[in-house]
């Protein structure tokens, strides 16, 4: 009970021997319930980040706690890192001395807007061996932080006329981003 409390041995003696938390009775008891406080978790606001790769793991921040009883509890997270695309509960928990379990959440959505980054082959000259020649165009690559190595298309591969001809490579990831690379 806390310090100061009006139920600290404010009962009679009786012929128990205990009293009803099971301690050894004297003349004098503690009467009426236990007083303690469940701590008060505040988990921090709900965040949105960018996609850092397959898993992500941003700055959550931290929750407060408050318990009457118990000053300077703190709250742990769970999970605290690794977070895939979409939305996951962070549950904040703070358990005092007395095994009281204070919780609050924090809703922590990863987006991937991101962009592919692509690679295309050098641009090609070489001699015309008619009207349409065809040329090994070579192969782009692409690098998507989520989705790792994609293979980008392009949208011509000949045979091509006399002049230049610009080829346009395209990725897109699982995510809809695309990009178009143009390259002569």
């Amino acid at each position: 009970m806390l310090p100061n409390s009006e139920a600290i041995d404010a009962g009679n003696g009786d012929s128990t021997t205990t009293d009803q938390r099971g301690y050894t009775a004297t003349n004098t008891r503690d009467i009426g319930a236990f007083e303690s406080f469940v701590p008060v978790v505040t988990a921090p606001m709900d965040i949105s980040v960018e996609a850092t790769g397959p898993l992500t793991s941003p700055a959550l921040g931290s929750a407060s706690v408050s318990d009457v009883d118990e000053p300077g509890l703190i709250a742990i997270a769970s999970p605290a890192d690794n977070f895939a695309l979409g939305m996951t509960t962070v549950t904040w928990t703070s358990t005092d001395s007395y095994g009281f379990i204070g919780t609050d959440s924090q809703i922590v959505t990863v987006v991937d807007t991101t962009d592919p980054v692509v690679t295309t082959p050098s641009d090609i000259s070489i001699e015309a061996t008619g009207p349409l020649t065809s040329v090994k165009l070579g192969t782009a690559t692409a690098i998507d932080l989520v989705d790792g190595a994609l293979m980008p298309t392009a949208d011509n591969s000949g045979p091509f006329p006399v002049g230049e001809t610009i080829v346009t490579w395209s990725v897109t990831d699982a995510n809809n981003n695309c990009l178009l690379y143009t390259s002569p």
